[in-house]
């Protein structure tokens, strides 16, 4: 991700060579910028409160639950807010 000034908090959960996970804790409001990964996939997963995510091509927006998850491949562009 581009910085994490927009995130209220970061845990590393993981991170090796080949995997990383993380936990972002978005405040009300807040939210990840627009960008993508050019190698790896991105799964997000909600753990609280409603999440949304913002795709680019297609322009989609899928609004999250906790226990949901949001499969995004490499290069397509998406950002994730705490609506």
């Amino acid at each position: 991700m581009a910085g994490n000034s927009n995130l209220a908090e970061v845990e590393w959960i993981a991170k090796t060579e080949d995997v990383s996970v993380r936990i972002n804790t978005l405040a009300p409001g807040q939210g990840t910028p627009w960008h993508y990964h050019s190698v790896v996939n991105d799964d997000v997963l909600c753990l609280a409160d409603p999440v949304e995510v913002w795709l680019r091509g297609p322009d989609e927006t899928i609004c999250l639950v906790p226990g949901q998850r949001q499969h995004i491949p490499a290069g397509r562009i998406h950002r994730v807010l705490n609506p």
